[in-house]
């Protein structure tokens, strides 16, 4: 008889994902009790982000302790999903650790002259990622310009037209791509271009 396969690490990147869609499966679901275990599970992270100044990468359910440094998609991702919280559940704790992740993303992350997020330890040329990545960000500033109203360094417009700039390269990659993944950071960053438009 086979044993059940139990989950040795929970990473924070898939976690936030998962909850991000569900926050919008509630829209469409008067679940009480689904929405109880969401909470329960964004209390997690909020308790691992209480308890450390940066975001750990996972959550060891052996050691039952976080480990591992967090990187930019952990920080975009659960950034998204922090605001997705705050507003959905109208949680002034949730708005306040978006708004830290975001400044811990800026001041990690945010490469000035480029104008755009950059992880420095990924390959720069990875211009798929780095266009999902910023998007996230782009998206989350255009649904609430406090979180940089006071950073200078950071325009809205210099994260869109740095990779709206890339078009055609871009595009001959796209319809090369046989890669789910890059078509979802094709995804983010026509829907945060959306919003651009509404919001200009």
């Amino acid at each position: 008889k086979k044993s059940p396969h139990v989950i040795k690490n929970i990473y924070i990147n898939n976690l936030s994902v998962t909850l991000s869609y569900l926050i919008d499966v509630l829209d469409y679901a008067n679940d009480e009790n689904l929405k109880n275990k969401i909470k329960s599970s964004i209390d997690f992270l909020y308790e691992m982000l209480s308890i450390n100044k940066k975001p750990l990468h996972y959550f060891n359910t052996t050691k039952k302790q976080w480990l591992g440094e967090a990187d930019l998609q952990d920080l975009a991702l659960l950034t998204k999903l922090f605001h997705k919280a705050a507003i959905k559940f109208n949680n002034k704790k949730y708005k306040h650790v978006s708004s830290n992740l975001i400044n811990i993303s800026i001041a990690e992350y945010f490469n000035k002259k480029k104008q755009i997020f950059v992880d420095p330890e990924l390959d720069e040329n990875d211009f798929e990622y780095l266009m999902g990545i910023n998007s996230i960000f782009t998206s989350i500033f255009l649904e609430n310009q406090n979180y940089i109203k006071d950073k200078k360094s950071v325009k809205i417009e210099s994260l869109i037209t740095y990779f709206s700039g890339m078009n055609e390269l871009l595009e001959d990659r796209f319809w090369e791509s046989k890669d789910l993944e890059s078509l979802e950071n094709y995804a983010l960053f026509l829907n945060s271009y959306d919003k651009f438009i509404d919001y200009k």
